[in-house]
């Protein structure tokens, strides 16, 4: 599936969810997230007060694995406390080198006991108790994570930060931008390739329509959102299209 597309499906997953509860959305999400992704495994925790991990959700990770990280890995874990410390969506091996990961009992009994290979987090900004994070795996033998995916996962985080925050409510009374659910799915896939700071010619090629099928598309776009600008849209529905992906030092 495209990226366009395959956004399109993760945001109408965001307004899809309403009568599930919390940990049904979760899953909903999670599966939303590998399709967006092509990725093999998910898993997203709760910050505990103490700075450790609870209510975790998994997909394709078995559940005498996951008890084990609660009991036993999260507490001798040389990867996840780096990754957290970035405050955005990073690659594992942009966190600690592949040498380094490997050679750990956090990577021999747990992560290869499900076959965890290549994998990024994301954790926001500002974690406080009750953040969710979102981990994210693909298998051995699949490619490594890219940018755009590195991007992709940042700007979906942003977005379940919002529908399922901390405290059970949004910040400062913020939810999921109001009129999403309004959007056709071409009209998302439109808002998306806007967001990802496409340019109308390259945003109508992976689209497959007309110049002018893209800008009265837009248009409807901006006035079921209630946004002036392409810039505005961008903020509403990926906060950070272009995002920082780097190393972190090894010292972070």
């Amino acid at each position: 599936m495209g990226t366009i597309p395959a956004f399109s499906g993760f945001l109408e997953s965001l307004t899809g969810t309403e009568e599930t509860d919390e940990r049904g959305r979760r899953l909903e999400l999670g599966h939303a997230l590998l399709r967006l992704l092509d990725a093999d495994f998910f898993a997203s925790c709760r910050i505990r007060p103490d700075d450790f991990f609870a209510a975790p959700v998994w997909i394709n990770m078995s559940d005498a694995n996951m008890r084990n990280y609660l009991g036993h890995f999260q507490f001798h874990d040389p990867l996840t406390p780096r990754m957290r410390s970035a405050g955005r969506a990073v690659r594992v091996f942009d966190a600690i080198a592949p040498a380094r990961l490997l050679d750990t009992e956090f990577h021999n009994d747990f992560l290869a006991v499900d076959g965890l290979v290549e994998g990024m987090n994301y954790f926001p900004a500002r974690s406080v108790p009750g953040t969710l994070d979102l981990r994210i795996w693909r298998a051995a033998g699949r490619a490594p994570f890219n940018d755009e995916e590195v991007r992709l996962l940042q700007a979906g985080g942003e977005l379940i930060q919002r529908l399922l925050p901390a405290d059970g409510h949004p910040p400062d009374g913020a939810g999921l931008p109001e009129g999403l659910e309004t959007l056709t799915a071409r009209e998302r896939e439109v808002a998306f390739a806007v967001a990802r700071g496409l340019s109308d010619r390259r945003a109508c090629a992976e689209l497959g329509c007309s110049m002018g099928t893209l800008r009265t598309h837009l248009s409807r776009v901006f006035a079921k959102l209630g946004v002036g600008s392409r810039s505005e849209l961008a903020a509403l529905l990926a906060p950070r299209p272009g995002g920082q992906v780097g190393r972190i030092a090894d010292g972070a």
